[in-house]
């Protein structure tokens, strides 16, 4: 009897604090979204960037790239940062920098202020999801982090739509400034909301942190290990080429695009576009449990990445689609390249508990060097055909562009090819074998 009542205490306990775990986790993956949505918000100011800055195609792929140019080399000091200390306090301070930098970017008409403040927007985004998925392996129980990271990513999704569609509105009605500052007022009010959750937490975060290491050094080294292993690069580098599309296209040059290619409204435009964010959110969870049921992790990557490179070359080279047609094309761009999502429970696999957060934040590093190589050279690449403050492009000045966008996504699959299953049935599958042997 006293045994029954000590099981079911501790059945009692372990709800509780995944119960707790889950509202830890979700609060911080809304700060993924919002820091999701600052992301993608210039894609809607483009005309108004250009005219009020007096700067042209290159200029303006310069300047909202320099949210990867901090947000990519952060990664790696970030995973190190999460690993020693916790995400708890560094995830309040990276969201109070979101705010900042979404009021710097708008706040005046000097260039260098508004470079400052997309810098601290994709300084504080650094932390948003590695901080989510480090704060999962911490508080909730390991067969919940495949799902983590595919809810974490469908949240980060509808960021986006909402940078699309609720941003072109805010700006219709109360202009693009303005839209800007109210959200740096809302990410003021997110700031609040982490510090007093965290602070509720504050002991059980310290427990979770007992495994952890207790010095850089031991930190420092367990980094070295991850950077010599070769299926880490491979699937790191699966992300980064599957990302390539969304940091391109729906991101940042996409709703110009379908305003020029079918003639769209900016909102006809930002809600078609908000379509591959659509796709993407639904694929999240998806992909991540398909990948569970049939024990790959590439599998879904594979077809992922073929069903991508067909569906953005439809929606960029088949002129005069039929609007449902165009509309299912962008949704299935977005549902297949969510298998991209896979490549950090991939991370988390070839790491051990201690450096998840460290492999998670390096692959999360390789993914973002998409931003900063890719914005930047398909902004040059239409800046070729027309250098001119708020130049007018044709269909193929965009065709140019973006010529090279379904190579890089078909590269993903032969790069699939050859990198190690990670699954851990399939691991268990050749052990069996081996001990057999």
């Amino acid at each position: 009897m006293h045994n029954s009542r000590s099981i079911t205490s501790l059945n009692e306990e372990n709800t509780i604090n995944t119960t707790l775990g889950l509202i830890i986790v979700a609060l911080a993956a809304v700060f993924y979204c919002y820091e999701y949505l600052l992301r993608v918000a210039p894609s809607v100011m483009v005309n108004d960037l250009m005219l009020h800055y007096q700067i042209n195609d290159f200029q303006l792929s310069s300047l909202t790239a320099y949210y990867y140019y901090i947000y990519a080399p952060m990664q790696l000091p970030v995973g190190l940062l999460v690993d020693r200390y916790g995400p708890k306090m560094l995830m309040v301070i990276a969201c109070l920098s979101c705010a900042i930098g979404a009021y710097l970017f708008v706040c005046s008409d000097v260039l260098l202020i508004a470079k400052i403040g997309r810098f601290l927007v994709g300084f504080g985004s650094a932390f948003a999801f590695v901080g989510v998925l480090k704060l999962a392996t911490m508080f909730l129980p390991k067969e919940y982090f495949p799902v983590v990271s595919g809810v974490t990513m469908a949240l980060g999704q509808i960021g986006a739509m909402l940078g699309d569609v609720l941003l072109t509105s805010m700006i219709n009605y109360d202009g693009w400034q303005m839209t800007s500052i109210h959200a740096a007022v809302f990410g003021l009010g997110l700031t609040l909301a982490l510090a007093v959750a965290f602070r509720f937490a504050k002991q059980r975060a310290t427990e979770a942190m007992q495994q952890e290491p207790t010095n850089m050094q031991e930190v420092f080294s367990r980094f070295r290990d991850l950077s010599c292993n070769l299926d880490l690069w491979k699937a790191s580098a699966i992300g980064c080429l599957l990302w390539v599309p969304i940091v391109v296209f729906a991101e940042y040059l996409g709703i110009d695009y379908l305003k020029a290619a079918y003639g769209f409204t900016p909102e006809q435009a930002a809600y078609a576009n908000a379509m591959i964010f659509i796709g993407m959110a639904c694929g999240g969870p998806v992909v991540t449990s398909m990948s569970n049921y049939v024990q790959s992790r590439l599998l879904p990557i594979k077809i992922g990445s073929l069903i991508s490179a067909v569906c953005i070359c439809v929606v960029l080279y088949c002129q005069h689609l039929p609007t449902e047609i165009l509309y299912l094309a962008l949704f299935l761009t977005g549902l297949s390249t969510s298998t991209q999502v896979i490549v950090f429970p991939i991370s988390e696999e070839l790491a051990n508990k201690a450096s998840a957060g460290t492999a998670i934040a390096m692959t999360n590093m390789i993914v973002m060097v998409s931003g900063i190589i890719f914005q930047p050279l398909t902004g040059f690449l239409l800046n070729m055909t027309n250098s001119a403050v708020i130049a007018t492009h044709s269909i193929e000045d965009y065709h140019f562009a973006f010529a090279y966008v379904p190579v890089m996504v078909l590269s993903a699959f032969f790069v699939a090819m050859v990198t190690k299953e990670t699954h851990p049935a399939h691991n268990k599958s050749e052990q069996e074998a081996a001990i057999c042997n």
